[in-house]
């Protein structure tokens, strides 16, 4: 998992790249307590998010939009599953409080709420993911940012 970490900060204007490393690590991590309490060891969520945020950062480069949407997407879907905790004993992928304790502080230190805010402000309205079910899908990533807001202790202004 260390070279994983690696490449996202070394090949930091890279999304494809960037893509396929959190593709990697979300299916590393996926229902997997041992290799999530790994990733947030290796300060991996500290990584991931810095990452996300250069990536959500170039989102109006009209060039890149489907790789940056899928790189995006697949950095949101992994921080939603490192962000939560688990829900019972049942819940393989859920993590323990202290362990998401330390994901959130790590997650609130590389920037997550701006750049929340800025993947959210991207999927809200007209931009954000094309194609047959792009409405849908919209509202669910919105949802899913809505909620590891709330994860992180953030109050959101509603919008009149």
């Amino acid at each position: 998992m260390p070279p994983l970490i690696g490449l996202l900060s070394y090949f930091r204007e890279d999304t494809h790249l960037i893509n396929n490393v959190l593709y990697c690590l979300f299916n590393v991590c996926y229902e997997s307590r041992a290799n999530k309490t790994t990733l947030v060891d290796l300060n991996g969520v500290l990584q991931i998010v810095k990452a996300l945020a250069r990536v959500v950062g170039r989102a109006g480069d009209a060039d890149a939009s489907k790789k940056t949407d899928a790189c995006i997407l697949q950095g949101l879907g992994l921080c939603f599953d490192l962000l939560r905790q688990a829900t019972s004993e049942a819940d393989k992928g859920g993590m323990s409080p202290n362990l998401v304790g330390k994901a959130r502080a790590q997650a609130l230190n590389a920037g997550a709420v701006e750049m929340l805010l800025k993947a959210k402000d991207k999927y809200t309205g007209e931009g954000g993911i094309a194609g047959p079910d792009g409405a849908a899908a919209k509202i669910n990533v919105v949802a899913m940012i809505d909620e590891m807001m709330a994860g992180l202790g953030v109050r959101q202004a509603k919008k009149q």
